[in-house]
């Protein structure tokens, strides 16, 4: 059943995180492994809420594992804390996560429920750059040197 997901198939939002995390100037990206494990992980969740609220036949069981796989995304961040070095930057990657948690299933509720939503909201809750966004913002705020001003714009 999961197959069909992200099994065996190229792992695209690891290498986003690790590609934001050297755009914003870090440099040792394996620091952040536990943010792009956990990026992949939520980005399969996504799928799996994505099924449900489509109502596939297997909605129970697609609805749990899910709700796991998003359970552990979360565990995951909790590593980077020692990587942001404050307490004040985990809050906020946490805040990023739950943003995007936010945006997407928006993005799922408009699809489902509100078939004669503008366009263009929609697109600005469900669209991929949403994705990036919250992925920058996670990774720049696990290192200390970006520059301010930057770092203002993310946030």
């Amino acid at each position: 059943m999961l197959e069909r997901y992200r099994f065996k198939k190229p792992k695209l939002r690891p290498a986003q995180v690790r590609f934001a995390c050297e755009l914003a100037g870090g440099q040792g990206w394996k620091k952040v492994i536990p943010l792009c494990g956990a990026i992949e992980l939520k980005d399969t969740s996504y799928y799996c809420a994505d099924d449900v609220f489509d109502k596939n036949k297997n909605s129970k069981m697609i609805y749990i594992i899910g709700n796991l796989l998003s359970v552990m995304a979360n565990l995951m961040v909790s590593e980077i804390e020692q990587v942001a070095n404050s307490k004040e930057k985990f809050n906020k990657i946490y805040k990023a996560l739950f943003a995007l948690n936010s945006q997407i299933y928006q993005g799922f509720y408009i699809d489902e429920h509100m078939r004669g939503t503008d366009e263009s909201y929609y697109m600005k809750k469900a669209y991929a750059y949403n994705y990036w966004e919250h992925i920058l913002k996670m990774a720049a705020l696990c290192f200390n040197h970006i520059h301010l001003s930057v770092l203002k714009w993310l946030i």
